[in-house]
């Protein structure tokens, strides 16, 4: 397919309007134009007190690890137990905790149980409250069941609860989770005109995303440029996100361009924007490239991170230096202490 033939899929699959003129070549894209001539792309393939004791006692109960002995047990023994924490409104509140038991299921591959346990919601008031159901909706994401979360997003009129682009964002997150990134798309295509919906900067930073894990760059890097170009700007999610992927595909020449727009748009790096240029760094086996970037990190104002970190530990475990392991282990260590410990792995 063309270019001109990707152009009109990525209109239709995002549902953003087509210009009036699209010829060869009247296309002013915003980042790298003129290597995007001629570019082929699949893009077929995208895309209370007592309340609290109660708490106490059954988070005990839901907390445990699922063991392989008698597991279906144990699975169903949680279920049970956070079915009835859940009679709680404060429990209700606690997405950890819902998080977490999800994933425990999850990995003890009891998808009844998560089904039981999401489908109780609905017994509660918060089940006309859009962020709550946007919550479970993305739970079952987490849990690598799309048809679930598309059949809740489709119940949440008959549950009397609102659908903007809040549910409709965490439906698409659901199915990038999902892994089903040939399906957001449709997503795109169905939802947004059928609902009166508009997508925004989120939910196209999500088909970004899906397009780039789908082994689509160029695709996205096109549709960056076209929402721009309908008055939506990228963000520093938008470009991290891009930055990740040119890494990871080792097309460094165009990561540089993409940083190089990013500050002259003023779209400020982070201290993601510099993880991803380590971390790149540190895979092509470039010590003193790695070494130096570091300290140009802490230059620029920044905290290093524990990515940041285990970055350069890992540098080192690869080349069997032990020492510097456990100078740049206790590095960590140190800062930990002083500052607590991040997790930046769901920022990009």
């Amino acid at each position: 397919m063309g270019w001109d033939g990707t152009k009109n899929v990525i209109y239709s699959m995002f549902h953003i309007e087509k210009p009036k003129s699209l010829e060869p070549g009247s296309h002013h894209g915003n980042f790298n134009a003129a290597q995007r001539q001629n570019k082929q792309s699949n893009v077929y393939f995208f895309i209370s007190p007592p309340c609290e004791r109660h708490l106490r006692r059954k988070d005990r109960a839901i907390n445990q690890p699922i063991s392989s002995s008698r597991p279906t047990d144990l699975a169903q023994a949680i279920v049970d137990s956070f079915k009835k924490s859940s009679e709680c409104p404060k429990f209700r509140l606690n997405r950890f905790q819902y998080e977490i038991t999800i994933h425990q299921l999850t990995e003890a591959k009891h998808k009844s149980g998560i089904i039981d346990i999401i489908e109780h919601q609905k017994n509660y008031p918060d089940i006309r409250n859009e962020a709550f159901v946007a919550r479970l909706i993305l739970l079952y994401g987490k849990a690598k069941m799309d048809h679930h979360a598309r059949k809740l997003f489709d119940e949440m009129p008959q549950l009397n609860c609102p659908r903007t682009v809040f549910s409709f964002n965490a439906l698409l997150e659901a199915y990038l989770k999902s892994e089903k990134y040939d399906k957001i798309g449709g997503l795109f295509r169905e939802l947004p005109p059928k609902l009166s919906i508009e997508p925004d900067l989120v939910s196209y930073n999500t088909g970004i995303k899906a397009l780039c894990r789908a082994g689509l760059l160029d695709s996205a890097v096109y549709l960056m440029d076209e929402i721009e170009n309908h008055g939506i700007k990228p963000n520093i999610v938008t470009c991290n996100t891009l930055l990740k992927a040119f890494h990871e595909s080792k097309r460094f020449s165009e990561a540089e361009s993409l940083w190089a727009m990013m500050e002259k748009r003023n779209i400020i790096p982070d201290l993601c924007s510099y993880n991803i240029k380590l971390t790149s760094l540190v895979k092509a086996k470039e010590v003193s490239k790695a070494i130096q970037f570091f300290e140009e990190i802490v230059n620029k104002g920044f905290k290093p991170d524990n990515f940041s970190y285990s970055a350069m530990i890992k540098m080192y475990v690869t080349k069997g230096n032990l020492e510097e392991v456990n100078k740049w282990y206790e590095k960590m260590t140190r800062k930990r202490m002083s500052s607590g410990c991040f997790n930046i792995n769901d920022t990009y």
